[in-house]
């Protein structure tokens, strides 16, 4: 009978926190939004469905096929007895060829600073803006990262890949405002002549230019 008592009670207690937790009263609605520097890579409305690039003449094209709009996540958590309810601005989109190549690039909000995470054909890094700094790579099944800590320090893999950033760059006689062209330098031992090596991303356009590790290049005209 003791030991009844004891699990009926424990029972009570778990129910009534459990119920506390899922309908306590939210104190908190906030929403986090892009800064400025990271707002301002996102791809114009005019620019987003469809794009070409080419090579020798031929003409691959990319269409967008998620989302169509700029989105906000909805994070609801529960410290302490207390929930707060938060929405979180970003931008995601995804886009292929034919062939299957694929470019995505996603900007959003992150505790330690904005973030951008591109990748195009199989290559992909995340870069942190207000750490100026890689945080992600990888390339095939091979990848190197890094970790945020409460000191506000980050720690992990020594990334060689670059990313740089020019006010101006021509491509093919084209001016482009504002570009990042990432550079891949990591595992080239195990690159193949397919491979994507350099990703160049303007502001307000998105992918203007990819480059094979066979030399192989691609580009808007």
């Amino acid at each position: 009978m003791k030991i009844k008592n004891i699990f009926s009670i424990s029972l009570l207690a778990f129910v009534l926190v459990f119920s506390f937790a899922c309908k306590c009263p939210i104190i908190d609605d906030v929403t986090t939004s892009l800064e400025s520097t990271s707002r301002n890579w996102k791809i114009d409305a005019c620019c987003e469905s469809s794009f070409d690039l080419k090579s020798n003449g031929a003409t691959k094209t990319f269409n967008v096929i998620m989302p169509l709009a700029d989105e906000f996540d909805v994070v609801s958590t529960s410290r302490r007895g207390k929930c707060v309810e938060g929405r979180n601005e970003r931008f995601d989109r995804v886009y292929t060829a034919s062939d299957n190549t694929k470019f995505s690039i996603k900007i959003y909000p992150y505790t330690h600073g904005d973030e951008i995470s591109v990748e195009v054909n199989g290559l992909f890094f995340t870069y942190n803006f207000q750490k100026q700094l890689l945080i992600y790579m990888k390339v095939l099944e091979y990848s190197k990262s890094k970790t945020y800590y409460s000191d506000g320090s980050v720690k992990g893999d020594e990334i060689a890949s670059t990313l740089k950033f020019y006010t101006n760059f021509d491509i093919n006689g084209k001016i482009y405002e504002n570009v990042m062209h990432f550079q891949l330098r990591d595992f080239a031992e195990r690159l193949t002549s397919s491979t994507t090596t350099d990703i160049y991303i303007a502001q307000h356009n998105g992918l203007v230019k990819y480059r094979l590790f066979g030399g192989l290049e691609f580009v808007r005209e």
